[in-house]
């Protein structure tokens, strides 16, 4: 049953519409946008939407998801879009829902947003600061181009009485979630959002703060603007010498945010300088614990004693003698990793939240060079971080647009804003029409890439991941080269950190097991794809009593100039260091005829194609034509495809009844399935 109600405009705060398949609200709240889809015995619904932009028919919305298991609250899902948002803006929609796996969908939707929902207006917070005798040293701007800089002790007041601000918060928003820092700036007009660990939105003030200050004291501002999600905003930070007092309290340091600040106190310094911020507090030694960073929404502050490498974005210093480097944690990387010692933390990701500054989703249908079954999208149902965990999970793109969409619909993906565009249009990735010969791919996954967000040439690099768990279903986590400098793949070279298949019961030929208890690692090169020797750096590890699928496990590489070398669980596996003829003559390509591409390479490095800079990507793929051989066997039924077959996505889905029930989409919200990573970490070592 189909149900097309068009051009129902409500102006009210939450928005009903109506229809055979429920009645979703839709919401305007702080974060974003609330909405809310009544169960009514569905077993999963799927909802698109554009904002202010047509959406026909059953097109793919810009913003969409999938509300199944855990979205529930009592009888409804509710999700909550991290969207900017304001009152009048008109949604376009249409929901599919699934009930005994029978679809049905609601099409031509249009709604306008209310006012916002859970909002208060103008609050007055006193806060009471306590400065204790403190040496603050400042450094004061001159006419001139030079600096001065002076020493004043500042005693504390014979009353010991506090020196009281008052805070007038008038609330502004909506705002973007994803920071976990509480920043203030200023003693006029600052920003200030605060987003605690286990809310998901940030709340942003105006602060107007009227400071009492000890006679005979001396301060300086320091202005500068910055620039907000929602255009610019003015930021102001307070440095003082003398008996003054702002935003200061006991042994700890509240940070300040904008385009530079000072700020000291108690026992605790901290400096921060251009488009960066700091959060130090504690006991430190009279500011012997120095730091700078830039840090982003999606980042933590700290406290504790000394303490700089917990949740700190881009910071670098020392602190009690631990050597953090500049650390990348959520934003994207700065190269001035300002490492002291060796081996120097670059880049730590404990998946906290997805950082989408870090980690770019790939949007395509193509397959990439093997004719994969799937296509790429972001989609919180695919990829999405819980509990400290990366999930990516592959899913039936039927569940989105029913089964006759495979064979009769399009599937556009060229997007139009950001990072909903798509990515590649090699093998026709951006658009695709299906018929019942040539389906469209039939499964919904993610690809993820650090291309923007985080780049390196050397180190190494360590991954705790889970693999998943069914048939045909093939992850990667590896690392392809940001600027391709030798030419086109694999001419540029790829590391494979890891790759497996899911199967239970797959073998080869000669019947060793190539199922989910065998993982392989391995190098591509080559001067073009037909001469890819990645033979001759492959490795495969076995495990016996145990499948890759049952626990988490360490998967590392180290690389410099001389080798590299796989390992996991902390036991090298397979190591690759080419003689003086480098992978030229390590992989036996002398006697090809063909142009070494990296003869003249520019390092004159004999560890060429892999001397430039590599960024890594995390992959769940199904099918395709090059890694499940026809030759090799799977248990308890044949592989459904041939791989020269003009056939093999329509083979390979006419064959769901087999494989999909080994993914096992009814237990654990089908997380049996994903890839799931709990945290990425790479160390420079020299």
């Amino acid at each position: 049953m189909v149900v097309s109600v068009r051009s129902l405009v409500f102006f009210l705060g939450i928005v009903h519409l109506t229809g055979g398949i429920g009645s979703p609200t839709f919401q305007l709240v702080p974060n974003g946008i609330k909405v809310s889809v009544p169960v009514q015995g569905y077993d999963r619904s799927t909802i698109h939407f554009n904002i202010n932009k047509q959406l026909n028919g059953i097109e793919a919305g810009e913003h969409t998801h999938e509300f199944f298991g855990y979205d529930k609250s009592g009888d409804h899902w509710e999700y909550t879009f991290p969207l900017a948002a304001k009152q009048g803006d008109v949604i376009n929609y249409w929901i599919w829902g699934e009930q005994n796996s029978q679809g049905e969908k609601l099409t031509g939707q249009t709604i306008t947003l209310g006012p916002m929902v859970g909002m208060s207006t103008t609050s007055t917070v006193p806060t009471t600061i306590t400065i204790p005798s403190t040496t603050i040293s400042t450094t004061t701007p001159l006419a001139s181009t030079t600096t001065a800089t002076s020493t004043t002790t500042v005693p504390p007041t014979t009353s010991n009485a506090p020196t009281t601000t008052n805070l007038t918060t008038s609330t502004m928003a909506p705002f973007i979630p994803g920071s976990n820092i509480t920043t203030i700036s200023g003693n006029l007009n600052s920003t200030v959002s605060i987003r605690g660990k286990n809310t998901s939105y940030s709340t942003p003030s105006v602060i107007s703060i009227n400071t009492t200050i000890v006679p005979n004291s001396n301060s300086s501002n320091n202005n500068s603007s910055g620039h907000s999600p929602f255009g610019n905003s003015t930021h102001s930070s307070n440095h003082m010498s003398g008996n003054s007092s702002n935003n200061m309290s006991g042994n700890s340091s509240n940070h300040m945010s904008g385009n530079s600040s000072n700020h000291m106190s108690g026992n605790s310094s901290n400096h921060m300088s251009g488009n960066s911020s700091n959060h130090m507090s504690g006991n430190s030694s009279n500011g012997n614990v120095t730091g700078s960073s830039n840090i982003t929404l999606g980042s933590t502050s700290n406290s504790g004693a000394n303490n700089m490498t917990s949740n700190v974005q881009n910071g670098t210093g020392t602190a009690n003698g631990l050597n953090v480097g500049s650390i990348n944690k959520g934003s994207c990387c700065n190269k001035d990793y300002n490492c002291q010692q060796y081996p120097c933390l670059i880049f730590d990701d404990e998946f906290d939240i997805l950082n989408h500054c870090v980690w770019e989703h790939e949007i395509t249908a193509g397959g990439n060079r093997d004719s994969e079954f799937q296509y790429y999208t972001n989609n919180r149902t695919n990829s999405y971080v819980r509990n400290g965990i990366l999930y990516i999970k592959p899913t039936l793109t039927s569940d989105h647009y029913g089964e006759s969409f495979l064979t009769s619909g399009t599937l556009d993906l060229w997007g139009g804003f950001n990072d909903e565009e798509c990515t590649s249009n090699a093998y026709s990735g951006c658009k695709r029409t299906g018929s019942v010969a040539h389906p469209i791919n039939p499964i919904q996954s993610a690809r993820l890439r650090s291309k923007r967000g985080f780049s390196f040439k050397y180190g190494k690099v360590e991954v705790e991941a889970k693999m998943p768990k069914g048939d045909w279903i093939w992850p990667a986590i590896k690392m392809l080269p940001k600027w391709s400098s030798y030419g086109r793949w694999p001419a540029s070279g790829e590391i494979d950190i890891v790759e497996a298949r899911g199967n239970m019961n797959y073998k080869d030929s000669n019947g060793v097991t190539k199922a989910v208890d065998s993982i392989q690692s391995s190098l591509h090169f080559g001067p073009s794809p037909q001469h890819d020797k990645t033979a001759k750096a492959t490795v495969e590890k076995i495990l016996t009593s145990s499948t890759f699928a049952d626990n988490f496990h360490k998967f590392s590489i180290e690389w410099d100039d001389k080798h590299i070398s796989f390992s996991v669980d902390g036991v090298e596996i397979l190591k690759s260091e080419p003689s003086q003829g480098g992978f030229w003559e390590m992989g036996g390509l002398n006697s090809t005829g063909l142009t070494n591409p990296w003869h003249a390479n520019v390092g004159g490095s004999t560890m060429a194609p892999f001397d430039q800079e590599f960024y890594l990507v995390l992959d769940v793929a199904v099918g395709g034509t090059t890694f499940f051989p026809d030759p090799w066997m799977n248990f308890p039924y044949p592989k459904p495809w041939r791989d020269a077959s003009d056939f093999a996505v329509r083979d390979f889905w006419q064959a769901r009844h087999l494989w999909h029930p080994t993914w096992s989409p009814q237990i654990n919200n089908g997380e049996n399935a994903a890839l799931q990573i709990n945290y990425i970490k790479v160390w420079k070592m020299k």
